[in-house]
């Protein structure tokens, strides 16, 4: 067997935050715990940023797969905490993560923010959706499908703190995002604002289709 193919000369990195949106706060007052949101990206300077986030900053109940840039993390309403693990892959790991990557950022208009699991966290429910995810379920779905040593089980719940327990040990920053060396993000795809009526528009629209899929879903395991 080529050792190539064994040894862990790739790395992906895990990016746990404290963001700085009401959302953001309530959550961590219901967890009790620093972090509330988990990004993933492919290079050290954290050039591209992938998660499940909102699309409008001013739209929370609107969102899916992103490229999150400066502006999530560094904004008039504060300085988001991060935490950025290194984890070691062998390159056909990285491999899989990049064609995951590819395959969500190919058919991104399909996949959706879950916010119906999103509601069930505080009792440690995932709620199963086609294509739907919330930040923690797609880093936990990112690292299994790619059989990365420390990834739990996607079949069950998984919070924030867990995931940020089991991938710790590969810390090699924690601090205010500007203070991270490689922090060279630009990148950013918070959609143009439009008319209010548009945006809610996309909100509703969205989420219909979130519900039209859990309900597709209770009546296909009947």
């Amino acid at each position: 067997m080529s050792t190539q193919n064994t040894e862990h000369t790739e790395k992906i990195y895990l990016i746990f935050s404290m963001t700085t949106t009401k959302v953001g706060k309530m959550i961590r007052r219901v967890t009790k715990y620093p972090y509330n949101h988990v990004s993933v990206s492919l290079t050290p300077d954290l050039a591209v940023i992938y998660s499940f986030a909102r699309h409008y900053k001013d739209m929370p109940f609107y969102g899916g797969f992103v490229c999150e840039g400066i502006k999530r993390f560094c904004n008039e309403a504060g300085l988001a905490k991060i935490m950025v693990c290194a984890v070691p892959v062998t390159r056909a790991q990285y491999e899989c993560a990049l064609n995951l990557i590819n395959e969500v950022s190919e058919n991104n208009k399909y996949y959706i923010y879950n916010i119906i699991s999103a509601a069930f966290v505080p009792m440690h429910i995932r709620v199963f959706i086609d294509r739907a995810y919330t930040c923690c379920e797609f880093a936990v779905e990112f690292l299994a499908h790619c059989n990365i040593a420390g990834a739990p089980d996607p079949r069950r719940f998984c919070s924030i703190e867990e995931l940020t327990e089991r991938f710790k040990k590969y810390a090699i920053f924690e601090g205010p995002f500007n203070e991270y060396e490689h922090a060279v993000s630009d990148i950013e795809d918070y959609e143009r604002k439009n008319a209010v009526a548009f945006r809610m528009g996309k909100t509703v629209a969205t989420n219909a289709r979130l519900f039209g899929r859990f309900f597709k879903g209770i009546l296909s395991n009947k």
